[in-house]
């Protein structure tokens, strides 16, 4: 039951344009991520995040809202790095998307 209120939940906030990251706490994300099933729904959250970073709209909206300026989505921005290995490299549409990636790291 915990699982499909967590996955609500995520969608009701990617529908708004918001990132799971930025609205719940770590022992949340554990859950949702802990069961095997959801492996692939992890990949492609993780990768749709990585991806929207290739939008200085987007950067900007992150910015202005103060996410880049919270814990939580540095943690997990630095998390994200392994995108810039292969093979996950080889997903990644918009090749600025990891140039930004790295600049936030740096920032």
């Amino acid at each position: 039951k915990t699982h499909s209120k967590l996955k609500k939940q995520w969608y009701q906030r990617r529908v708004r344009g918001e990132f799971l990251f930025l609205l719940m706490e770590k022992k949340q994300l554990d859950r949702f991520y802990e069961e095997d099933d959801l492996q692939q729904e992890r990949f492609l959250i993780e990768l749709s995040f990585v991806e929207a970073l290739s939008n200085m709209e987007y950067l900007h909206w992150l910015a202005v809202k103060g996410y880049l300026q919270k814990e939580t989505c540095i943690g997990y921005i630095e998390y994200l790095q392994y995108w810039n290995t292969y093979p996950y490299v080889s997903f990644i549409k918009y090749p600025l998307a990891l140039e930004n990636l790295r600049l936030l790291t740096k920032s």
